[in-house]
């Protein structure tokens, strides 16, 4: 379970400057700066749903920096435990049974919090003890990285390029009174163009969510 205390409102991928640029708008014309904004907050909010990120409640799951609070509770005994945001950035504390842990009593890689002892892995203590192991740390990114951009880019030209045109309209007849049809594509699975996802993927961006059991 995570929490965010303070939430980072910026959840945007592309700065107006690329958004211009992906949408082939000259850098000095702000006419379509409002367009693009909403084009940009579109794109950023459907591939940060992609990357499958754990979410607190009701607030948006975030790509750029946050910290969090996250809580394992009634857990079995386990070497190592997920953390569910990435890239981790810093441990602020570790809590294990209500008591907080040196830095030298745990260890983060890949993602994965282990429970140091003298320097092994001792692995974390669960049930029958029962309590909770709480991480503050900080995660995601504070400046969007280069491959991350670009698929965002990517997703802007997409959706600039149809102009506002339905892409899965195939006819529109008015003849006293109005008739529409929609094809849909069988094999389309996602509105997320696929070399977006393509690049989501080989940059390792979609969250593996699990723990150990």
């Amino acid at each position: 379970m995570i929490a965010i205390p303070v939430p980072n409102t910026d959840r945007s991928l592309l700065t107006i400057e690329e958004l211009r640029a992906a949408a082939g708008v000259p850098a000095d014309d702000t006419s379509q700066d409002a367009r693009l904004i909403i084009v940009g907050d579109f794109v950023s909010a459907v591939i940060t749903s992609a990357c499958t990120l754990i979410k607190d409640g009701a607030v948006p799951p975030n790509l750029r920096l946050e910290t969090i609070h996250e809580t394992w509770r009634n857990r079995r005994r386990q070497q190592s435990l997920i953390l569910s945001r990435l890239p981790v950035v810093e441990i602020m504390s570790v809590t294990e049974l209500g008591a907080e842990l040196d830095p030298t009593d745990f260890a983060v890689d890949q993602g994965m919090l282990t429970r140091l002892y003298n320097g092994n892995s001792r692995g974390w203590w669960g049930e029958p003890l029962g309590g909770e192991i709480v991480a503050i740390y900080s995660a995601g990114y504070e400046e969007v990285p280069a491959d991350l951009k670009y698929a965002a880019m990517r997703f802007v030209q997409v959706e600039t390029a149809q102009g506002g045109r339905d892409p899965l309209l195939k006819m529109k007849r008015i003849e006293g009174v109005s008739e529409y049809q929609w094809w849909v594509d069988p094999t389309r699975e996602s509105i997320i163009p696929s070399d977006v996802v393509n690049i989501l993927q080989m940059g390792g961006y979609i969250n593996r969510i699990g723990s150990f059991a």
